[in-house]
């Protein structure tokens, strides 16, 4: 694949299984393994319903359901201007999938996490989120940067016998945001 932010982790005709593609998009934020898992997904229903299907669609569609009226997807890894949303949507989201995908963010509770190919070559991740295995209580996390949205990070983490979402846009140095942010919560809770 030739995208921004290529990390030359997959090579040419090689597979992998759809869960290992999954972790390795949300815990290492890897472009690759996103737009690999979107364009199998468009194969597969372009092929089921006869007529093209594209991945950005379905986002702004879910979106829209969801009411998240404040965010648009041109693209399913947000690296051009015309992707956007805010905190108060992507919120929407978060708790979307932790009512209807309780273990979706499982995988991002790792520091690095070993993949193999269906040929066996092994591929070794490191996660983004530096805060992962520095902080207690995490249930999940997503990190993401762009030239124009900045360093941003989600993470859910519990207080007491809640769990907060805690979400940071627009950052010059997320971890450190997500740190202040975490010690104010910890003295407020």
């Amino acid at each position: 694949l030739n995208v921004d932010g290529h990390r030359n982790i997959f090579q040419d005709k090689e597979s992998f299984k759809k869960g290992d593609l999954m972790a390795v998009s949300l815990m290492a934020s890897n472009n690759e393994a996103t737009l690999l898992l979107a364009n199998s997904l468009e194969q597969k229903l372009t092929k089921l319903r006869g007529r093209k299907i594209r991945f950005k669609d379905l986002m702004n569609k879910k979106a829209k359901e969801l009411g998240m009226y404040q965010s648009h997807f041109s693209n399913p890894i947000g690296f051009d201007g015309d992707n956007f949303s805010t905190s108060w949507d992507i919120l929407k989201l978060v708790k979307h999938i932790l009512n209807s995908y309780p273990n979706f963010f499982k995988p991002t509770l790792h520091k690095t996490k070993t993949i193999y190919s269906l040929k066996n070559r092994m591929c070794l991740l490191k996660n983004t989120n530096r805060l992962i295995g520095k902080i207690t209580n995490v249930y999940g996390s997503k990190t993401g940067h762009t030239d124009l949205a900045k360093g941003c990070m989600l993470l859910i983490k519990g207080f007491g016998r809640d769990k907060v979402i805690l979400i940071i846009l627009g950052s010059n140095d997320r971890t450190l945001s997500m740190e202040k942010f975490i010690h104010w919560l910890e003295k407020a809770y």
